[in-house]
């Protein structure tokens, strides 16, 4: 391997170094500092590294793509990661629990999620195997939690029928094609040795196996139950942007695949999506627990997020960017107040946020903002997320799905607005959650700047409904 490739590499060098690094500075006398102070180090020096390639153009042995989309995905995934810190820190259910080894889990996941974007097979499973490894001792890092102890099983289970699926997959895919990278599949089916059907078959298990990672209806049935056991701040981490480093290797498969095999692909696409925004707001439904409320929730943006992708065009690329990074803002934000309420011993249900309007008006205005986006209203970013959608699915022709979405999104008003009368209820006597504050007092700022980071999120929310332009741009310059 030349040198120039070890410095493509710098980043996913960096961060599978650095996670080496920080599980060694658990041997140093002092508290979790050391371990954090490295981890944020680490996320920031990658995102330095990964600035520095946003204009390469490269691929390390047919392994590892090097372009302005995957660098900039290993920016925001390392952008998420910090956030991910600050909201573990704050987070009274890990309040004295976190180390090195959980800084480290961190880390070598985002490193999972910046090699799942590869045209490489291998490189794709390796990427996705890290990511649920990793995934799993998070989830189970509170075992004490309501929860966790179930949550992380469903996971293993269905971590491991997932992985089952993908390599059979890119077995049989190989067998067919005779090649392990994608944009080879297509050239390998109309060889003599190639075979359509076995091939056919092969990107089916892998679609199936990559249903379960991303949680889409009718794989969801572990969501809700991870979204209730695991700690909030790995809830977001893992419930986004882990989502995400599949989703973007999903557009970049067209590409790969060419027009001709994407159209045999597109139909069962269209089904996913349609039965994940049907499932997911039909059982989001009748919750009063508003984690399994957000799990069923996401299943339905999910499965609106795979319409663009579905029907391709020259415009899907920049509405699955826009939606998606709307969907993680609005996410953590939702999760962030959530944090700021929880503690480690109740369940937080639709009830007991009566009144919190009232008591916290900031915060019960964030909750509502954030909620309304979520619910897809204007001028929110949530509203011209979906609104781009529709856009593209009446670009297609297809009105029938468009008249889907906007069923669904209407359902889902229902769940939304009844949460925020519940938010601005009269004050019960007997009211049970208020905003906690941490114990130690140098835990006091950290509280406070948890709030103010709703705050930012709530208000980027905002701009990003305002002012969409920047974005969409951007994401088209990365095609």
């Amino acid at each position: 391997m030349p040198l120039s490739d070890l410095l493509y590499l710098s980043p996913y060098i960096t961060l599978g170094l650095g996670g080496l690094v920080i599980l060694l500075t658990g041997l140093l006398p002092g508290t979790h500092k050391v371990p954090l102070f490295f981890t944020a180090l680490t996320f920031i020096l990658t995102i330095l590294l990964s600035a520095q390639q946003l204009n390469a153009q490269h691929t390390v042995e047919n392994f590892v793509l090097i372009n302005r989309f995957t660098q900039s995905c290993i920016i925001f995934f390392c952008a998420i990661g910090l956030i991910t810190l600050w909201m573990s820190v704050n987070s009274l259910s890990l309040l004295r629990q976190l180390d090195e080894i959980f800084y480290s889990l961190l880390v070598f996941c985002v490193l999972g999620m910046s090699i799942i974007p590869s045209n490489n097979l291998i490189a794709f499973l390796l990427g996705i195997e890290l990511v649920t490894i990793s995934s799993f001792c998070l989830c189970i890092w509170s075992p004490n939690r309501y929860g966790a102890i179930e949550a992380a099983s469903k996971l293993t289970i269905i971590a491991g029928v997932a992985s089952a699926f993908l390599i059979m997959g890119i077995a049989i895919t190989y067998l067919g094609a005779g090649s392990l990278l994608f944009s080879e599949i297509a050239n390998g089916m109309n060889s003599d040795k190639g075979n359509d059907i076995i091939t056919f078959i092969g990107l089916a298990f892998i679609i199936i196996g990559v249903g379960f990672e991303l949680a889409i209806a009718p794989f969801h049935n572990w969501l809700a139950d991870f979204y209730e056991g695991a700690p909030l701040p790995v809830v977001s981490f893992i419930g986004t942007i882990a989502k995400l480093a599949i989703l973007a290797w999903a557009l970049l498969l067209p590409y790969w695949l060419g027009e001709s095999l994407w159209q045999y692909l597109s139909p069962i696409l269209t089904a996913i999506a349609i039965i994940s925004m049907i499932f997911g707001t039909l059982l989001a439904l009748k919750q009063s627990n508003i984690k399994r409320l957000l799990a069923y929730s996401s299943i339905s943006h999910l499965g609106v997020i795979l319409i663009p992708l579905a029907f391709y065009q020259s415009t899907s690329f920049t509405v699955v960017i826009y939606y998606s990074v709307s969907y993680t803002l609005m996410t953590f934000a939702a999760i962030s107040i959530l944090n700021s309420l929880e503690n480690h011993q109740k369940v937080i249900t639709r009830d007991r946020l009566s009144g919190i309007g009232r008591r916290q008006p900031i915060v019960g205005l964030c909750m509502t903002l954030i909620i309304l986006s979520l619910a897809g209203i204007p001028p929110l970013s949530g509203f011209f997320a979906k609104l781009l959608v529709l856009q593209t699915t009446l670009n297609n022709g297809q009105y029938a799905v468009a008249i889907i979405i906007i069923l669904s999104s209407a359902a889902a008003l229902y769940y939304y607005l009844k949460l925020i009368l519940v938010i601005y209820q009269p004050i019960q006597n007997n009211a049970e959650l208020k905003l906690e504050r941490p114990i130690l007092k140098h835990y006091h700022l950290l509280y406070w700047s948890n709030h103010i980071f709703i705050i930012l999120t709530t208000i980027i929310v905002i701009a990003l409904g305002i002012w969409a332009q920047p974005l969409i741009n951007y994401g088209m310059g990365i095609r």
